[in-house]
């Protein structure tokens, strides 16, 4: 599903250059290639004047002939030796063309991921297990999206019912709660959240604590856990 992810620079004498890949059995001409497109249209409309480090956003550029997607995020890296004090960058990862919808959904994510290497790249730290680090999440977090699927209605119908009749466990992931709350609906952040970092609850407690509807809980559950926040298991 994930082809590979590429960090780049655009070199002012020879132009955009890729710097490191991964994983490296990536064909060099092709990577070149690719560098040149996925760079040119990110930095084509950046005026000269009032480029620094503060500016960046990210693209998704579709390659129809190749099969594939790229999602590129763009940035620049301070450097006064540079023609206009900034060296233009992109964190580039190269996705199968039939996974166009999942990377729209989860663009978030990997927006998410990159921005804290993008800030390691500017304060000079090694790229190479960065750029390593980040293809073997997203090939762990996006396989794990196509063998456990979000649960359809009658699952969660299902749910509903163990829910009236037993407990059934949040188990959280503390880590992540507070790095992934800008990205949460609010109505989760404000009720949810706060009960979820106390520890394990069941669905109904937190129906009655929060005063949400069963339903409404069981659809915030089950986003939280399509996120990875969560998990959801009966008592034996």
């Amino acid at each position: 599903m994930v082809r590979g992810v590429i960090y780049s620079v655009i070199d002012e004498n020879i132009g955009p250059q890729p710097i490191y890949w991964h994983p490296d059995a990536l064909d060099e001409d092709f990577i070149n290639d690719k560098v040149i497109k996925i760079m040119t249209i990110c930095f084509i409309g950046v005026e000269e004047k009032g480029k620094t480090s503060s500016v960046e956003g990210k693209s998704i550029i579709p390659f129809p002939m190749e099969q594939f997607i790229s999602f590129a995020y763009y940035f620049y890296i301070e450097n006064p030796e540079k023609r206009g004090g900034v060296v233009p960058a992109t964190v580039s990862i190269l996705v199968e063309r039939n996974y166009l919808s999942l990377l729209y959904e989860k663009a978030w994510m990997f927006t998410h991921r990159i921005v804290p290497i993008v800030k390691a790249i500017r304060k000079g730290q090694p790229f190479q297990g960065l750029i390593d680090g980040l293809y073997n999440f997203l090939v762990s977090e996006l396989d794990a999206q196509q063998t456990s699927p979000p649960l359809d209605q009658k699952e969660k119908m299902l749910i509903y019912e163990l829910a009236s009749l037993k407990p059934i466990i949040i188990s959280t992931r503390l880590d992540l709660l507070t790095s992934y709350i800008p990205y949460l609906p609010s109505n989760i952040v404000q009720k949810i959240l706060p009960l979820l970092t106390e520890g394990e609850l069941t669905i109904r407690e937190i129906s009655k604590r929060t005063a949400l509807s069963m339903t409404a809980t069981i659809d915030a559950i089950e986003f939280l856990r399509e996120k990875g926040l969560v998990a959801i298991k009966t008592e034996t």
